[in-house]
Parts: structure tokens; C-alpha cells; sequence
């Protein structure tokens, strides 16, 4: 982690320098002086010389550190940035499977019962002639010319009038009626008032019996029969089983015989067929010519269409019928303008069967008369053939249209998702190595002050989401959560592409700083779930066949601390002092500008060769913090001045010397959070001034 990485850099600063102090304190007295030939008596007892200076930007360290380390562009504070790819994913075969496509089924059309609302009206007239033809107690009226004057008898013979034929129904031979009405209507055409009984019978059975009394001059008598259930022949004929009259009763008439009768009319209504031999041309619905296809998704999706990246769909029809069928069909799937459609003709219990290919087929699964989806309506036109113009007709007898799809694989699919839930399970997130390993080298109190974590989530999915995280994070027996929860943008543009959506939580809304100054050394443990669409329900999502969602956890550390005698050590090795010549004194003189805000102590430890400790500098090296503003920025510089005694003891021993043990106390100033910036900076300026022995 950067604070970790910015600390060994310092540290490598302070190896540098120390190293370089020996160095060019060695390098200098062989390549400047030869101290076995120094002319004492012309020389001081005391030496200066300049030794290192420079001046030093964190910004140089962050160039030759990890890349997780990188300035704010806007704070130039110092963060880490850490990224876990790809923490969780959810593909498009999760949200819908095909395997829960109702791959098979069939479909059973069944013709329908026939209504014939063209039935002709049958009207007959039978003359006081015709009556007089089979009635022996009318014999007379053959006597009687057209257009006489005469007093008419009273008849009470209750003999039969003759049988009298209708004309022929064209629509069909016989039929078995399922419902309907007989309207008949007799009307008195004769000058004298009647009683009359009549049947009305096809050649098999009596149709209707009826008796009417009291029929006087111009006057119709109306009568409605049920026939349902009945069979019904098209050729009709009417018996007038009994005539009676009271005649003219002694009043002078005006009589025509050959003109003068009684009209019987005979009228089905709202005449709907079961079954019979019928005329083709009077066939018309016969049968649903649309006809719907469930396909099943689980609960609450309603899909609009789905494009096929592959598929077959094998498509099979089966005539139970007893006549010979032309069958026009169009299933609701488009490609390039072409169409899934065939006419065929199908014989009397025949079948057909045909399997196409739906690769780059568009099916409609919107049903808008019905508002219904998830819906593959298939229309469809039966037009009967026959070579004679009756054929005999039954309801209900089946058409049976099967469907198979197979090898399915989705392009892209819309409509309606549903509101599902979808888990997240419990998975482990491995952090990188380094990530909070400079915990490990300090002692103190050291916190993050404005540490950041969330998600990243790219969505190529066309469905609003809402994302339920639960993070967990322990060390040491001690455990911190943190619960993300956020609404999730969908894609906007089905050519694939991923919208980001970045879901921030900070010590504003959560206890990220708990969590993060725990610290969360072990591995983070996930879990949760995502919501399809949290809010409205929306019919346009949807589903491509490389759709999926990325989900990566960042953690960002931007270096706003606060430190309490907070230590770091190091060691580090020197290489060999190779020094002939004896020091009685040496100290090192350093001049420095500062506006970094921390104040550090630093102690020197000398060890030799098995780590056996020499000499050390103890409260020599203090380096004062620069002021801040109120937001934790430096607000200044300061400047001071320290040295550095080389003890007696060291200066003796200085060859032994390999090791190097630097121990930094760091505070910031009344546990307040600073800021660490790309531009604060260490200037210095250094001389050693030394004595040789003897001089």
C-alpha cells in the first residue's frame, strides 16, 4: 500500500544519505588526502567539508514505486488505489435460460359448429282449390267461378287438407341442429274465419305440430319452435291434417277459389349446425384461423421477441378431418423480410411436416389483441377441397399442430425481466500481498483519516439493477461490515457495450473507518444479492447474448493521516569502511527546509557483522512538522538546523560497522489528519567537520 511504500521510500532516502555520508567521507580522504603525508604544521585541527545537499519531492519517489500509488489530480494527496477484477459476475444465461423454453408442444385446432344465417324463407299458399281437392266437404267450391258473391258454409269435418311441399334449403341435405329457432306464420288469406291443424315434416320425422282456431279474415298467427337437438332434412313439406270454419255466417261474400288461400311461411333463425352433410360454399368460419403459443418463462417475465443466434424449429400439422384441406399458415418470425409461412394441401387424415432453420429469425411474442406476452401467434387460412359441392361437416374434430424448437441459442431477447433476486454468493476476495503490509514494521497509533471502498459495476445488461453487498473484513479475532446497497444503471445501447456505474461509501454514510484501520489484513469475505428492476416495471429491457455484469471492489487510501509515536523500522547493511587513517572527532552539520507535516525522530543503531550493536544516535535527528490549514494541508515551510556526533566509541570501531538499524518516531501534531501531497518537499545542505588524531 502507498503509505507503507512512501515510509520504505523515505527510509531508502535516509539509507542513502547515511551510506552516502560514509562513502563520501571515505572516497574523499583516499581521493583528496593522503593522511600519513598531511604537513601538520601548516594545517587547522579541525576540517569542513561540504558534504551532501539537495532537495527532495515525493513526487520522485512515486515515479520508481507500484503503480497502486498515484496522485489525486484535483488534492495532489498521495492514495492507493486498490482494484480486485472481477469480484462477482452475473451472465445472461442466468437471468434466462433457454432450457426454460417449453421446447415441445402441440396445439389442437378444432373446427366449429356452422352458423348459416342465408336460409332462405320457405313460403307455400294453399288455395280454398287445393283444399277442395282433398276434402270431400269442399267439393262444392269446384262449383264456385273466381269472383262470385255467396253466402259460405259452415264446415266442421275435421278432414285433411293434402300434403303441400316447400322449396328446397340449397345450404344443406340435413344437418343436426345444436341451436335455432323455427318462426312459422300462418295468415288467412280467405274471406271466412278458420280453424286449422298442420304438421310440418321432412321426409324422416314431424318437424312441428300445430293448431290455431279462430283465424278470422287477414289475421297472422305466429308461432316460435326450439329445434335444437333436432335433425332438420332441407326438403320440407307442410300437412294440413284438419279445416274447419264457421263460413260466412249468413253474410254475402266475395270468393275466389282458384285465388283466395291460406300462406304458411316457415323461417329458421340464429340456425347454428352440429354436424351434417352441408353445401361448401355456404362454410365459411370454420375454424379459429389464429391460434396462440405459450411459451413458458418462470414467473413474471413477458417477453416482447427474441432473435435466435440458432436454433430449429421443427413444425408439424395433422388432419383428423373427413374432407381434403388447403391450409395457408404464417408464424410470427422474421428474417431479412422473409417470413415463416407455407401453403399445403392435406388429405383427409393426412399430415405434413416440415423443419426450419431460425438463425437470425425475429420472433414476435407480443400478442396486442390479447395485450398478452410471451406469446408466438400463428395465423392461419383452411379452405376446404372438395370435387362435389356437399360434404358431410362434424364439430369439433381436430387439427393438430405440433412445434419443436431445438439447439437454441439467443441473439438478443426484450421485454420484461421481471423483479427477481438474484444471489451473490459467498465468495473470498484474495488481497494483494503488499496491501496493508506496512502495519507490520510500525508501532503506534496510525490511522486513515478519509479512506474510500465501493464498486465499480459495468453493465451490459439492459435491465435496471439494484445491488445488495455485504463486505467483511477480519483480523486478529476482530471483524468490521460494510453494506453496500445502490441502484445499478442498465445499458443504453445494445451493440454490447457496458455502462459504468461507480457506487462510493465513505466515513460520511458507513464505517469504513473501522473497517479500514482494523486493518484488513485477511482476505475479504462477499455476499449479497442483485434486484431486476427495483423500481417501475419496464418492458424495455434486454438481453443480448454476451450480456453480463462485472462487479469490482475498490479500496481507495488517499494518505490523509494521523500518526501518534508512530514507529517505523529498518535495517539496512553498509559496505566495507575502508579507512586508514584515526579520527579523534567527526560530526555531521545539516542545514534543512522542511514542509512536510509530520515531525519524525529518527535514532541510529550501529551494528556489527552478527548484529551486535555498537553505538547508536539517540534524539539527535528531530525534524518539526510544517503547519496546516484547517483541512490538514501544509501551510508553510520551516527551517532549522541539527547535527549528528559520531561518538568516540563508533569513530574507534567504525570498520566494524555493516549494519544500520534506523528507528522513526512519527507524530502529527495533536493527533490531527494531515494531508500527504506530490508537492511537499525536504531541502537540506550538510558539511562533516572531523579532527585527526595527533593533531
Amino acid at each position: 500500500m502507498s503509505y507503507h511504500l512512501i515510509i520504505n521510500k523515505t527510509i531508502r532516502f535516509l539509507k542513502i544519505f547515511f551510506l552516502s555520508s560514509f562513502f563520501l567521507m571515505v572516497s574523499c580522504v583516499e581521493d583528496d588526502f593522503d593522511f600519513s603525508n598531511i604537513d601538520t604544521s601548516q594545517i587547522q585541527p579541525e576540517y569542513k567539508l561540504p558534504f551532501a545537499s539537495g532537495e527532495l519531492k515525493l513526487i520522485d519517489i512515486i515515479n520508481n514505486i507500484e503503480p497502486t500509488v498515484g496522485v489525486d489530480d484535483s488534492t495532489k494527496i498521495l492514495k492507493v488505489l486498490f482494484e480486485d477484477q472481477n469480484s462477482f459476475s452475473l451472465k445472461s444465461e442466468k437471468i434466462i435460460s433457454l432450457d426454460k423454453l417449453e421446447y415441445s408442444g402441440s396445439k389442437k385446432i378444432l373446427t366449429k359448429k356452422i352458423k348459416i344465417d342465408s336460409l332462405d324463407k320457405l313460403d307455400r299458399k294453399i288455395t280454398l282449390s287445393d283444399l277442395s281437392d282433398n276434402m270431400p266437404s269442399l267439393n262444392f267450391v269446384k262449383l264456385i267461378p273466381d269472383n262470385s258473391s255467396l253466402i259460405f258454409p259452415s264446415i266442421q269435418s275435421s278432414q285433411n287438407g293434402g300434403e303441400y311441399s316447400f322449396s328446397s334449403f340449397d345450404n344443406f341435405k340435413s344437418v343436426l341442429v345444436d341451436s335455432g329457432f323455427v318462426n312459422l306464420k300462418i295468415k288467412n288469406n280467405l274471406p271466412f274465419p278458420i280453424d286449422i291443424d298442420l304438421i310440418i315434416s321432412d321426409k324422416n320425422q314431424d318437424v312441428l305440430n300445430i293448431k290455431a282456431t279462430g283465424i278470422i279474415p287477414n289475421q297472422v298467427y305466429n308461432i316460435s319452435e326450439d329445434i335444437k337437438d333436432k335433425v332438420i332434412y332441407n326438403d320440407l313439406k307442410v300437412e294440413i291434417t284438419s279445416f274447419n270454419t264457421v263460413g260466412s255466417q249468413g253474410a254475402p261474400i266475395d270468393l275466389s277459389p282458384s285465388k283466395d288461400n291460406i300462406e304458411i311461411s316457415f323461417e329458421i333463425d340464429e340456425l347454428i349446425i352440429r354436424e351434417g352433410e352441408i353445401n361448401i360454399s355456404k362454410i365459411d368460419d370454420f375454424f379459429d384461423g389464429i391460434f396462440d403459443i405459450d411459451l413458458n418463462f418462470y414467473d413474471s417475465v413477458e417477453l416482447k421477441n427474441i432473435i435466435f443466434n440458432q436454433g430449429r424449429l421443427n413444425f408439424g400439422i395433422s388432419s383428423f378431418l373427413g374432407y381434403d384441406v388447403e391450409i395457408d399458415y404464417l408464424i410470427p418470425a422474421i428474417r431479412n423480410n422473409d417470413s415463416i409461412s407455407d401453403i399445403i394441401e392435406l388429405n383427409s387424415n393426412g399430415s405434413y411436416n416440415i423443419d426450419y432453420d431460425i438463425k437470425n429469425y425475429d420472433f414476435d411474442l407480443y400478442n396486442e389483441i390479447k395485450e398478452k406476452y410471451n406469446n408466438l401467434r400463428v395465423t392461419s387460412k383452411l379452405k376446404i377441397k372438395s370435387e362435389t359441392d356437399y360434404i358431410f361437416y362434424k364439430s369439433n374434430e381436430e387439427i393438430d399442430v405440433t412445434f419443436t424448437f431445438s439447439n437454441l441459442i439467443f441473439d438478443e431477447i426484450n421485454g420484461y425481466f421481471g423483479n427477481k433476486k438474484y444471489l451473490i454468493e459467498k465468495e473470498e476476495i484474495e488481497l494483494e500481498k503488499d496491501l496493508l503490509d506496512f502495519y507490520d514494521k510500525i508501532e503506534g497509533e496510525f490511522l486513515f483519516t478519509n479512506p474510500s471502498l465501493g464498486l465499480t459495476v459495468n453493465n451490459s445488461f439492459g435491465i435496471p439493477l439494484f445491488i445488495n453487498l455485504d463486505i467483511q473484513a477480519s483480523y486478529n479475532n476482530n471483524s468490521e461490515s460494510i453494506i453496500i446497497n445502490d441502484k445499478v444503471d442498465e445499458a443504453k445501447s445494445k451493440d454490447g457495450s457496458f455502462e459504468e456505474t461507480k457506487i462510493f461509501i465513505d466515513k460520511e454514510n458507513s464505517n469504513i473507518l473501522n473497517f479500514i484501520n482494523l486493518p484488513p489484513k485477511d482476505n475479504l469475505l462477499i455476499e449479497g444479492d442483485i434486484i431486476l428492476n427495483p423500481d417501475e416495471k419496464s418492458y424495455d429491457n434486454f438481453l443480448l447474448k454476451n450480456s453480463e455484469i462485472e462487479a469490482n471492489i475498490f479500496l481507495e487510501l488517499p494518505f490523509q493521516v494521523s500518526a501518534t509515536n508512530l514507529m517505523i523500522s529498518d535495517t539496512f547493511q553498509i559496505e566495507d569502511i575502508n579507512f586508514d587513517a584515526d579520527l579523534s572527532d567527526a560530526r555531521l552539520l545539516f542545514n534543512y527546509e522542511s514542509d512536510i507535516p509530520l515531525t519524525f525522530d529518527i535514532e541510529l543503531i550501529y551494528l556489527d557483522e552478527i548484529l551486535l550493536e555498537i553505538d547508536r544516535n539517540v534524539g539527535e535527528i528531530n525534524i518539526k512538522g510544517s503547519e496546516t490549514d484547517a483541512n490538514g494541508y501544509s501551510s508553510g515551510s520551516i527551517s532549522n538546523t541539527f547535527e549528528v556526533n559520531l561518538s568516540e566509541n563508533l569513530l574507534e570501531r567504525i570498520k566494524e560497522i555493516e549494519n544500520i538499524i534506523m528507528n522513526i518516531e512519527l507524530n502529527t501534531d495533536k493527533n490531527r489528519s494531515v494531508n500527504i501531497t506530490s508537492e511537499i518537499k525536504f531541502k537540506f545542505q550538510s558539511t562533516i567537520e572531523f579532527k585527526l588524531d595527533g593533531i
